[in-house]
């Protein structure tokens, strides 16, 4: 908890949804100021993004919309929201470096979730199309999914995309054996049992990989969120 000196040390920058109370929204606090911050154009009602633009970078920080508890915001989602967003990383990507991240809300390797066979195909975060479309940007292991996987949920898809993608999963890159989990919910014990997720990244551009000191799951910092948070080292260099 900052105390009232500590917190005059850092910038703020919020973006809270417009439609509904309390329902979504995203926060970036930082010590540089950076040089134009932007709430984004993909989504312009839900508080869903802000961008800060830094003379080296930019940091875009998102909540993506969940696809619900039984699938009903799926399509607009992956063919509205996912298709937005992968140009708008695009288009900064060709301007400068990008760092995106937040609560990504998607799960896209098999071992990114507790018990996947279970939810494939089922649970918001953990749909074939969520994870293909994430691949689009940060590749994966580069096989094409077949006509039995799709018809067969309790199959592997392994980790959905191209062997190269555009960003990099830093986490991924530098633990790709590790499990990663951020993320367990409230009920059932999800803690006590691990029943949890990966929904929490760090994805940037491959021209600033080479700035990446590490990556951290702050495992021991459990509170009253349901998600740990995810920790990005960067060279001092990175933004300024």
């Amino acid at each position: 908890v900052f105390g009232e000196k500590e917190a005059s040390r850092y910038k703020y920058y919020w973006n809270c949804s417009s439609t509904k109370k309390g329902y979504s929204g995203t926060l970036l606090i930082s010590k540089i100021e950076p040089i134009n911050v932007d709430f984004g154009d993909v989504d312009s009602k839900e508080g869903r993004a802000v961008i800060a633009e830094f003379p080296n970078a930019f940091v875009v920080n998102t909540y993506v919309p969940n696809s619900g508890m039984k699938l009903d915001r799926l399509s607009y989602r992956t063919e509205e929201w996912d298709s937005k967003m992968r140009e708008k990383l695009e288009a900064l990507n060709k301007e400068k470096a990008v760092i995106w991240c937040g609560d990504l809300n998607v799960a896209h390797s098999d071992t990114d979730v507790a018990n996947w066979k279970k939810k494939r195909n089922k649970c918001p975060g953990f749909c074939d199309k969520e994870r293909e479309n994430f691949g689009l940007l940060v590749g994966g292991d580069g096989n094409e999914i077949t006509d039995l996987q799709r018809t067969k949920r309790t199959l592997p898809l392994g980790r959905p995309g191209a062997k190269e993608g555009k960003f990099v999963d830093v986490w991924k890159s530098l633990y790709p054996e590790e499990e990663g989990f951020t993320f367990w919910g409230y009920r059932m014990n999800s803690r006590g049992k691990n029943n949890g997720w990966r929904l929490d990244y760090f994805v940037i551009s491959k021209d600033i990989v080479p700035k990446v000191v590490d990556c951290l799951r702050r495992n021991q910092l459990w509170g009253p969120s349901d998600h740990i948070p995810l920790v990005l080292l960067l060279k001092k260099d990175t933004l300024t």
